[in-house]
């Protein structure tokens, strides 16, 4: 038997008939408008009082975005930004508290430091991130000020190797 136009069948469009006839497919149809979701979250009717952003699995020292985490501490979003972008740089160091034995003394900061650049640029985006939550959520950017910086080390069951932090920051108004 020789194939041609008129032989050959095509189920999808017998399939359609068929849910035609049978009225399912307006079901069908309407379950699918039902199921969307917004795109963004919706506002708020109220300004919160704190904003989070968090970032996981970075690749950087959980011991350097620790140290760029508590120099950042309570200063506002631009001047936070403006000093992370010296430390990139090279222009400006990050006193370390912790983890500064042979660590050579900095003139800027009076005391031992260094200049985690790696560290300095994710964070940056962090703090960026809450900023712009912030603004979406009707807080004022220039009033904005980083209430709570945490850094804490992640663990992975995958054998990935490297270092990997979480790394969380609220911004509050004042």
């Amino acid at each position: 038997m020789e194939t041609t136009k008129e032989n050959v069948v095509d189920y999808k469009k017998v399939q359609q008939e068929q849910l035609k006839a049978s009225g399912k497919s307006k079901q069908v149809e309407t379950k699918k408008a039902e199921t969307k979701k917004p795109k963004h979250a919706p506002k708020p009717k109220e300004k919160p009082e704190r904003v989070v952003a968090q970032a996981k699995y970075l690749p950087i020292s959980t011991k350097h975005s620790v140290n760029v985490l508590r120099a950042v501490k309570g200063m506002k979003i631009d001047k936070a930004i403006a000093y992370l972008d010296a430390v990139i740089k090279k222009k400006r160091s990050i006193p370390f508290k912790t983890h500064n034995r042979k660590l050579a003394h900095r003139s800027d900061i009076e005391g031992p430091g260094r200049y985690p650049v790696k560290a300095s640029a994710y964070i940056k985006r962090v703090i960026r991130d809450a900023a712009n939550n912030a603004t979406y959520l009707g807080l004022d950017k220039e009033k904005l000020v980083i209430s709570k910086a945490v850094a804490n080390l992640a663990f992975s069951r995958s054998s990935r190797r490297g270092k990997y932090t979480h790394v969380l920051i609220e911004v509050m108004e004042k």
